[in-house]
Parts: C-alpha cells; sequence; structure tokens
C-alpha cells in the first residue's frame, strides 16, 4: 500500500456506508412493528430508515460507477438523505412528545 492510496480504495464497501445501510435496514424492519398501532408510525419511521440507507448506498463506490456520480455530488447527495434522516428523526421525537400516536384512541 503506497502512501497516496487510502486503505479502502480497493474495496467496493467501506465501513461506514455498510454501517448506514444496515441501520437503515434494521430501522425499516423495525417501522413494521408499529403496523398493528398506527400507519402513521409505520411511514414516518419507513422513511427514517429508508432515508438512512440511501445516504449509506450513494456513499458506495458501486453507485458512484452504477449511476456516474461524480464525488462532490457523491457526497452531496449522501448528506441530503443523511440530512433528512436526521430532520425526520426530530419531528418523530417531537411528534412523540405529545404522547402515543394511537389511531385506535380516537
Amino acid at each position: 500500500m503506497s502512501a497516496e492510496q487510502a486503505p479502502e480504495s480497493g474495496s467496493t464497501f467501506r465501513v461506514l456506508p455498510a454501517v448506514a445501510m444496515t441501520v437503515g435496514g434494521l430501522i425499516i424492519a423495525l417501522s413494521l412493528l408499529f403496523l398493528p398501532y398506527s400507519l402513521y408510525g409505520v411511514v414516518h419511521t419507513g422513511a427514517i430508515g429508508v432515508s438512512l440507507f440511501l445516504s449509506g448506498m450513494v456513499w458506495t463506490r458501486w453507485a458512484a460507477t452504477r449511476w456516474n456520480i461524480s464525488p462532490a455530488d457523491q457526497r452531496k447527495w449522501s448528506r441530503s438523505f443523511l440530512f433528512a434522516a436526521l430532520l425526520l428523526t426530530i419531528l418523530w421525537i417531537l411528534l412523540n412528545s405529545f404522547g402515543p400516536i394511537d389511531e385506535r384512541e380516537r
């Protein structure tokens, strides 16, 4: 390995994108647990998971070569999806601070 190359330059996946994709997938699976209680909860939590998954996926070299994305655009899209996941998470916390969202209570 030379001093000019990054350690991950030969691999398709790096650690952080794989972690973001895994956590995003787990959040999507977790959102299905809300199905008996609230469809809104499923959609909201699923959107958080999808945003996080897409943030990790766009970050990979596979996505850059597949869709011919420049490194600057790759960073921009990855950060945009990560910001969307963060914003949806903050909204989730704010919505749940007013009490549980349960459609059966109406």
